[in-house]
C-alpha cells in the first residue's frame, strides 16, 4: 500500500472514540496472592535471546526506544532488563508505560472515509514485546483443545485448512448424496472484547502460577493509547 492510499485525514479523536467503543469499567476479580519469594523467572541467556530476536524494521513505541538499540546492545543491557522482567513477574504487575499504544489507522480500501473502514495498527514499546514473548511457555500448556491451532507450537492455519479439507473430503466420499455446509465467524476487536474477569477465573481453575495470573490481569487492564492521523494526535 503506497503513501497516498495509507493516509488518514479523519480527526484523530473521532477514531480514538471508535476504537474505544468496547471499553468499560470492570470489577477487579479476586486475585490469588503473589509469591514474592520467587524472584528469578528469567536468566540472562533467556532475556538476551529475546532482545536479540527483535526485528529492527519494526517501529519504536511511544517510549522512543529504537529496536536497534535493544538488539545491538543486548549484551550490555541484559542485566538491568532481566531485573525489570523478573520484578514484573515477581509482583504480578505489568508496567503502565509499557501498555501505551500509538495507533495508526490504515484504510481497508482506497477512498475510505468512515471511521469503521480504518483498521487500527497499534504499536507498543518494543521492550514490552520482548517480555510478552517470554510468556508463551506459561500460557501454551493452558491450551488443551486439540482442535485449536492458533498460539500453539508447530501449528498453523495451514494445519486447520488441511484438517477441514480432509474431513469434508471423507464425508463427501462416503455417499454421493452427502453435502457440506460451512459457517465461518470473525470476531470484531476480539482482543478488546476479552472479559479479564472471566479469563482470570479460568486461569485460576487451571491452577496457573498466581504471579502470572496477577500479571495477566495487570496486562489486560488500564491500557492507554493515542491515535495519530494526518490531522494530528488524539487527546
Amino acid at each position: 500500500m503506497n503513501d497516498s492510499c495509507s493516509r488518514c485525514n479523519l480527526p484523530a479523536n473521532d477514531l480514538n472514540v471508535f476504537y474505544n467503543r468496547f471499553s468499560k469499567d470492570i470489577d477487579v476479580p479476586i486475585l490469588p496472592p503473589v509469591d514474592t519469594s520467587v524472584s528469578e523467572f528469567f536468566d540472562n541467556h533467556t532475556v538476551r535471546r529475546s532482545l536479540k530476536s527483535v526485528n529492527c524494521r519494526k517501529s519504536s513505541g511511544l517510549d522512543g526506544i529504537s529496536p536497534k538499540l535493544l538488539k545491538f546492545c543486548a549484551d550490555s543491557i541484559v542485566q538491568p532488563v532481566r531485573q525489570l522482567f523478573n520484578a514484573s513477574f515477581q509482583y504480578g504487575v505489568f508496567p503502565d508505560v509499557w501498555k501505551q499504544s500509538r495507533i495508526t489507522p490504515l484504510p481497508k480500501f482506497k477512498g475510505a472515509s468512515d471511521v469503521k473502514y480504518f483498521r487500527p495498527v497499534a504499536v507498543t514499546p518494543v521492550i514490552s514485546k520482548c517480555l510478552e514473548r517470554l510468556l508463551v511457555k506459561y500460557y501454551q500448556p493452558m491450551i488443551r483443545d486439540d482442535l485449536q491451532f492458533a498460539y500453539r507450537p508447530k501449528r498453523s492455519t495451514e494445519d486447520a485448512l488441511m484438517l477441514l479439507t480432509d474431513n469434508v473430503s471423507q464425508h463427501l466420499d462416503t455417499n454421493a448424496k452427502n453435502y457440506v455446509k460451512g459457517v465461518f465467524l470473525d470476531f470484531t476487536s476480539a482482543f478488546n472484547t476479552i472479559n479479564p474477569c472471566i479469563l482470570i477465573e479460568k486461569l485460576c481453575e487451571r491452577a496457573m502460577n498466581p504471579n502470572i495470573i496477577n500479571w495477566t490481569f495487570s496486562y489486560l487492564t488500564a491500557r492507554t493509547q493515542v491515535v495519530v492521523t494526518e490531522r494530528g494526535i488524539s487527546d
